[in-house]
């Protein structure tokens, strides 16, 4: 039997890309990257009918329960990252009240530029209040941070005791927020109200949507606390003490580091509660 060119062709092409294809997966696998749970799923790849809801949900809970493990070790390592940067900040203290660290004073220039001053000019003010006061503040924000996740974790040791509100009232979704910062939290939108746009009646209020019922509340609230501590670096930056923004940086960093992991967790959870809910009728779904 003989075969024509295009028939020739496809023969040689498909061998072709058979070897190519062997060559490049050598030992037939479907997948070449090993997921964290890739074990737990491996053992349901060559099922060619699809498996009951009990298989389905025991899967889906071992998932939830990996998940809930690895989700504890990273907010408990973030919680030892925070704690070390307050004991970091408490280093210096007694050198300032001894008077013994390099900048015990703050040294100022209160005259007119075109005055030509000398060391009598100069004023001096120690700067034990003033790193207190900075204390204090970056204490306060490594203290919210802390008690957030310590009570995500299951451990509401820090987190301020909730009076009971009867019904309609309800307590509020953001974690552990301190009941001052929740109005703000609360009527915080996107945008400001009654700004008329493009396509709408100049007659007709417009409200735009409140951030907290389009985003995590708790994600909103541990957002806020990363964006109150930029301006004590960014501050003392500006006054051009680049190694003091760099100390104070310390709280950004360790608050901007708990928030990424908890967007990641809300979102692992999020995958997995949609996961649940879905009706399976397919294998792999």
């Amino acid at each position: 039997m003989t075969l024509d060119g295009s028939e020739s062709n496809a023969v040689m092409s498909s061998s072709s890309s058979s070897t190519a294809s062997q060559r490049l997966n050598p030992q037939g696998q479907k997948h070449q990257g090993r997921g964290m749970n890739h074990d737990l799923l491996s053992r349901f790849d060559d099922l060619d009918e699809p498996l009951d809801t009990q298989d389905q949900d025991k899967i889906i809970e071992d998932l939830r329960k990996a998940n809930q493990s690895s989700n504890y070790f990273y907010r408990a390592m973030i919680v030892v990252l925070m704690v070390l940067v307050f004991i970091l900040y408490l280093t210096p203290i007694p050198d300032y009240v001894r008077g013994t660290h390099p900048e015990n004073h703050i040294t100022l220039f209160l005259h007119p530029i075109h005055h030509q001053g000398t060391h009598e000019d100069l004023t001096y003010l120690p700067a034990l209040p003033f790193y207190l006061l900075f204390f204090f503040y970056s204490s306060y924000l490594l203290y919210l941070g802390t008690a957030e996740t310590l009570y995500q974790m299951g451990h509401p040791i820090l987190a301020p005791q909730r009076a009971k509100l009867s019904f309609p009232r309800q307590p509020h979704q953001f974690g552990t927020a301190p009941d001052w910062l929740v109005p703000a939290l609360t009527d915080l939108r996107w945008g400001s109200s009654n700004k008329v746009t493009d396509g709408q009646r100049a007659d007709k209020d417009v409200v735009n949507p409140r951030v907290a019922s389009t985003v995590n509340p708790k994600l909103l609230y541990l957002f806020i606390i990363w964006v109150a501590s930029w301006p004590l670096p960014l501050m003392t930056f500006g006054a051009g003490a680049f190694v003091n923004s760099l100390w104070w940086l310390a709280t950004s960093g360790v608050l901007g580091v708990l928030w990424a992991s908890e967007y990641w967790i809300v979102k692992t959870e999020t995958e997995l509660v949609g996961l649940g809910g879905m009706k399976y009728n397919h294998k792999g779904a």
